[in-house]
């Protein structure tokens, strides 16, 4: 099949997946450089807005710079920003595996109703992982707990896909036994 639009729909997905491995790689280099000497971080403000490591340099910030967050607090955000990664990276391969049968005209087949379900489970579990945040309030960092129903919504949306290629599977097969 010769379309554009799939065509940059994996062009996309490839360059996210790229985009993620790089980002996984920075999260490691922190880690390892952070036991070196943390005040290379002293500029370095995190911003909690349910994305996955995103920091600034912007003094004008809310919140005290990276390099006073203890240890702990610093391994628990890098961590968990790893396992998003991680995460992010097996949606985007299952996306990838959907838009290569989809381009082999293999749309409604059993295997894109289980990606589907997959993918829906992984944005969930990415639900469930943005749920514990550290904030800074007043020079205090504290353990927060942030609601963020977009990734919710984009299982929701994934679990809807699923039943309509399982529907369109159904047919399919019916339709192959109808000669």
């Amino acid at each position: 099949m010769n379309n554009k639009i799939l065509h940059l729909a994996k062009l996309t997905t490839k360059v996210l997946l790229i985009g993620d491995i790089l980002l996984a790689f920075i999260l490691i280099v922190l880690m390892i450089v952070w036991q070196v000497d943390t005040s290379y971080f002293s500029d370095i403000r995190i911003v909690n807005d349910g994305s996955i490591f995103k920091f600034s340099n912007n003094p004008e910030l809310e919140g005290m710079p990276l390099s006073r967050y203890g240890s702990p607090y610093f391994y628990f955000l890098v961590f968990r920003a790893l396992l998003i990664t991680g995460v992010l990276y097996l949606i985007l391969l299952t996306a990838l595996r959907i838009i290569t049968s989809i381009e082999n005209l293999e749309t409604f087949r059993s295997e894109n109703v289980k990606s589907f379900r997959r993918m829906g489970n992984l944005f969930l579990l990415w639900f469930a992982l943005a749920i514990p945040t550290i904030t800074n309030i007043n020079g205090v960092s504290s353990i927060t707990m942030g609601l963020y129903f977009n990734y919710a919504v984009w299982a929701l949306l994934c679990f809807v896909l699923a039943e309509i290629f399982g529907e369109g599977n159904k047919l399919m097969e019916d339709n192959k036994l109808t000669i």
